[in-house]
């Protein structure tokens, strides 16, 4: 993203949809109002809009027509991934959306003051940024790569075929891996903790269910609870959240990932496996955008091409293996071995 040169120059941002209650409560996160000025009304144009989708998503969603197009305004997206799910929010994104913020920790969809640092320096980058619409690039794919320094956290998110999927890949990989390893499968409850069972029958590697609190340790894989919603926090513990009957997908894959691109930055392996929707999709743009490394599971191999199809479309995808392939790609990515060893992961056929 382009830098700015401040000189003293006050933003101009719009915020969508302009209710009254929405537009105080980011006026009063972003005080002291030296770098922002909060425009109400349409006739002024923004050089920034914040775009709400937790109070009305529609609504939201409609108030970008407000928007000059020539050029286009960028945009601030907020939103819960826990409750809208991801794909309204890649909507909005490809609709101008320069940075994504998730608000799913607040317990009051008005109340941004946890958010008002992370919001005025998020704010800054998009604030006259050119937006331009360009097509996604393609994934690597049948190319040799220099194996990059060691990253500390693996993140896999699988739906359908999960199961299965995971066999070919967890026993796969080594007994030293240097990296915790953090499942996130879609399957209710009373199967996670057998699902952990039944990998660690299989692995080199220690395999259970995470706990609450847990430290991650390099070389145990960690299922999420199917009742619950996992997090890394910045000391690097595991953090589970309850899911509510209101969340989209439980376990929330994006939830994971973005709490990896917040925390953990480039060292970040995040893989998408078979599976329907787009649960995933936002975490792993946020973990590319941090400088992590993405993986995709290829449509040959996937029970259902959806998550990594999303991913791939979206240009999101730094390497598209076949699942017998995903374990060698995830210790590359980790930087197991001599640079130049001529690990060459294969992609699709």
């Amino acid at each position: 993203m382009p830098g700015l040169s401040m000189g003293g120059q006050r933003h101009k941002v719009r915020v969508l949809p302009q209710r009254d209650d929405l537009v105080r409560a980011v006026e009063h996160a972003l005080l002291p109002a030296s770098l922002f000025e909060i425009l109400r009304g349409e006739e002024e144009r923004p050089d920034v809009a914040i775009v709400d989708l937790d109070l009305d998503e529609h609504e939201a969603r409609a108030s970008l027509r407000t928007l000059p197009t020539d050029p286009s305004v960028p945009l601030l997206v907020l939103g819960d991934v826990r409750k809208l799910g991801p794909e309204p929010i890649l909507a909005v994104l490809a609709e101008g959306g320069i940075e994504y913020l998730d608000t799913s920790h607040l317990d009051d969809p008005l109340q941004f003051d946890a958010l008002a640092r992370e919001m005025s320096e998020r704010l800054l980058p998009c604030s006259g940024a050119r937006v331009t619409r360009r097509p996604p690039t393609k994934a690597r794919r049948n190319e040799s790569a220099v194996v990059p320094e060691p990253r500390r956290i693996v993140a896999i998110g699988v739906s359908t075929g999960g199961p299965s999927a995971l066999q070919k890949v967890i026993p796969q990989l080594p007994a030293d891996l240097r990296a915790p390893v953090l499942i996130v499968q879609h399957l209710a409850s009373p199967f996670t903790g057998s699902l952990a069972d039944s990998l660690g029958a299989s692995s080199a590697l220690p395999v259970r269910e995470a706990k609450d609190g847990d430290r991650l340790e390099a070389g145990v894989v960690l299922v999420t609870p199917g009742a619950s919603h996992l997090e890394i926090d910045s000391r690097g513990r595991v953090r589970l959240r309850p899911a509510g009957s209101d969340s989209r997908y439980v376990p929330s894959i994006d939830l994971t990932f973005l709490s990896l691109a917040r925390n953990v930055g480039a060292d970040a392996v995040a893989v998408l496996l078979t599976g329907m929707g787009k649960d995933g999709v936002l975490g792993m743009r946020q973990v590319r955008i941090s400088g992590g490394h993405t993986i995709a599971q290829d449509e040959a191999t996937s029970v259902v091409f959806g998550m990594p199809k999303a991913a791939i479309e979206m240009g999101l995808v730094d390497r598209v293996v076949p699942i017998e392939e995903v374990a060698r790609e995830i210790v590359r990515g980790l930087g197991r071995g001599a640079r130049g060893e001529g690990r060459e992961v294969r992609g699709e056929r």
